[in-house]
């Protein structure tokens, strides 16, 4: 559901927003890069897991016990988004922010990091390798 949701939402910015395709295909170039298949896909589990343990387990879940379960979910979504600023263009830091706040409700929700490290594989590995963006 959240891949859909996140390819209308695209969509959507891409009607009102002309470059956030051009935006979109800068953030897939680095695939072209890749020398080895094999090498990537155990790579970006690793990212996503450590992702996932850092933002949303030692940054997300402390903020919300102090701060409160919505106001957690949304600055450490910020803080996720600031981290994605010098790795491409502001289409990225946009994502990384409202991924960051749906992965973050989906932790509080469940109550742990499985699920929100599942759909993020889900996400990434249909954005980047089965359904892309652009």
């Amino acid at each position: 559901m959240f891949f859909a949701v996140s390819l209308l939402g695209f969509h959507a910015i891409a009607a009102i927003w002309p470059d956030a395709s051009n935006h979109a295909s800068q953030v897939y170039a680095w695939l072209d890069e890749i020398e080895s298949w094999l090498l990537l896909i155990p790579l970006v589990a690793f990212i996503i897991v450590s992702e996932e343990a850092i933002w949303r387990g030692a940054v997300m879940l402390p903020l919300a016990a102090k701060l409160g379960a919505w106001k957690g979910v949304v600055v450490s979504a910020m803080l996720f988004a600031l981290a994605h600023v010098f790795l491409g263009p502001p289409i990225l830091v946009f994502a990384a922010f409202v991924a960051g706040c749906f992965w973050g409700w989906l932790a509080i929700k469940t109550r742990g990091l499985f699920a929100p490290i599942v759909c993020h594989l889900l996400w990434d590995g249909l954005v980047m390798f089965v359904w892309p963006l652009v």
